[in-house]
């Protein structure tokens, strides 16, 4: 009886072995697996996420790039787990170093897993372990695939629509496609942006369809840029714009630092070259205010009575007062803010410029509508020209061959010819001329158009109006930065200085100043300039 048990287990012990459930098998039997693609680069129910924006439905629509992988169930006892492995190469079973082990599942009836770890364009291997408790596994058979290939988007075309010192404005051509998800624009300080975005700044994200502009205002002046925009669509393909480039402007004075209070009803200001002062003319206290280079004020200087416009000569060493009042001009030696001379001119003074060499100083008499020419060796008029109604700004060309007269009642430009002070030629204007400068090239003057809100651009070399640009809400003082790029525009009636640049006379930048400016000037190095606000009492600086 003994020996029939012992002969009974050895038997079953063979028959175990014999059906791999021994050391050396396993308790499991292989799966039989099968792999789909189940991504779509359509928009069928359930393949996309859409995230919809103003209305566009074509927007920021995600698709799927997804195998799903299923499998015949495993029912024995012994089961522990499935094992899904993923691999570029095939023979997952043999050696699994170079696949990855994509889904670990420990439920038997669970036996379908879906891989959104993917790229288009691709063939990959997949193969399943079942594992059984005591560590041991069978493989399923090894199943390939290729993940179809997917559409590029087209490339945007991209483009510069301004910039200046501080900042610049792009914009692109819409993706038209349909799976578009979002544009990437980099910035760099070399070229081949495509080619290494390693050196470039991602600016912005774009993820609406419709948004294809952007303003970066992190750049820095004279400074040269390249851009390029990176369009992506839903399934991960992207493709780069051209690349542009920009160099960004020489600074000029565009944010207010300081406000210095001055005297009454302050009216127009000059910085004079070579001194490090800027005088301003005070028509409530009659008076001319000196601000050093400090943003103080350190003086006080009586003139005139009402003194209105002021200018300097080209060596810095005098300014000239035109006192509204008392009809004539008040002379300041800057060296000891002393008045020198008097000089009696017409009715109701208002504005003053010298020529280059410093010889002559012309004045406008708004009520008697003449220019009293004085010779400043002396301080003798020497000549009245008789220009349009009311002249009012005035400025001389670089070459001191002519200056021009705005007349503010006749709406127009007297052009005098310096060598005979004969009126040369009359520019039809807008309504209400004030402001005048010139550039230093003498190209162009520029004229404020107090009631039209409009800078007027006079061609000198046909003495014609070439056309206007649109500034602020009554412009009235004006000033050309030493670099001839920049011209500022006083906005009276709305607080602000329209800085226009002169390539193509847009306004690169809007500040907001004192209660009513009148009056604008900037430092012959450029580096600053001084905003006269009449109407409570400051001066602004602009740095």
């Amino acid at each position: 009886m003994k020996y029939s048990f012992v002969v009974m287990l050895c038997l079953l012990l063979l028959a175990s072995c014999s059906n791999g459930t021994g050391p050396s098998g396993t308790s499991v039997s292989p799966s039989t697996l099968t792999v789909i693609f189940t991504g779509s680069t359509n928009s069928g129910p359930g393949s996309r996420k859409e995230l919809r924006r103003n209305g566009d439905p074509d927007i920021g629509i995600l698709s799927a790039c997804m195998v799903t992988a299923s499998w015949t169930m495993c029912t024995d006892r012994g089961f522990d787990s499935y094992r899904l492995y993923r691999s570029l190469s095939p023979d997952i079973a043999s050696d699994t170093s170079s696949a990855v082990l994509v889904a670990d599942i420990d439920s038997y009836n669970s036996n379908t897993y879906s891989d959104k770890e993917v790229t288009w364009n691709t063939s990959y291997y997949y193969a399943l372990l079942t594992a059984d408790i005591r560590g041991s596994g069978a493989w399923s058979n090894e199943v390939s695939i290729t993940i179809p290939q997917a559409e590029a988007p087209k490339p945007s075309r991209l483009s510069v629509e301004e910039f200046s010192w501080f900042y610049s404005k792009l914009s692109w051509t819409v993706c038209p496609n349909h799976n578009f998800r979002y544009y990437r624009l980099y910035r760099s300080l070399s070229p081949g942006i495509a080619s290494d975005t390693s050196s470039a700044v991602l600016v912005t994200v774009n993820d609406w369809r419709l948004d294809t502009c952007f303003t970066d205002n992190t750049i820095a002046p004279s400074t040269l840029y390249y851009y390029a925009v990176l369009t992506t669509n839903t399934e991960g393909i992207s493709v780069w714009s051209n690349e542009v480039e920009i160099r960004s402007s020489d600074p000029v004075p565009y944010h207010v630092e300081a406000v210095i209070q001055v005297g009454a009803k302050p009216w127009d200001a000059v910085a004079p070259p070579f001194c490090n002062l800027v005088y301003v003319t005070c028509r409530g206290d009659d008076a001319v205010a000196v601000i050093d280079d400090n943003d103080q004020l350190t003086a006080m200087v009586p003139v005139g009575d009402s003194p209105y416009g002021i200018c300097s000569g080209p060596d810095g060493k005098y300014v000239y007062i035109t006192n509204w009042g008392s009809g004539d001009i008040s002379v300041i030696r800057t060296a000891d803010n002393t008045v020198i001379a008097t000089v009696p001119v017409g009715n109701r003074p208002v504005n003053a410029c010298t020529l280059p060499s410093g010889d002559f100083l012309y004045v406008t008499n708004r009520s008697d509508n003449t220019v009293s020419v004085i010779r400043t060796s002396d301080y003798t008029v020497t000549d009245t020209v008789e220009v349009g109604i009311n002249p009012d700004g005035i400025c001389s060309s670089p070459s001191g061959d002519y200056v021009y007269v705005s007349n503010f009642a006749s709406d127009d430009l007297s052009v005098i010819r310096t060598s005979d002070n004969t009126v040369f030629d009359t520019v039809s204007l807008l309504t209400h001329p004030a402001g005048v400068c010139i550039l230093p090239s003498g190209d162009y003057v520029y004229v404020s158009i107090f009631n039209q809100d409009a800078l007027a651009v006079v061609r000198t070399a046909e003495c014609e109006l070439e056309g206007t640009a649109g500034v602020g809400n009554g412009p009235w003082g004006v000033c050309v930065h030493p670099t001839g790029d920049y011209v500022y525009v006083v906005n009276s009636m709305e607080n602000t200085v329209s800085i226009l640049r002169t390539s193509d006379n847009k306004v690169m930048a809007l500040p907001k100043v004192g209660n009513s400016p009148a009056g604008v000037c900037i430092t012959a190095d450029g580096t600053a300039s001084y905003v006269v606000n009449y109407g409570e009492g400051t001066v602004s600086v602009l740095r």
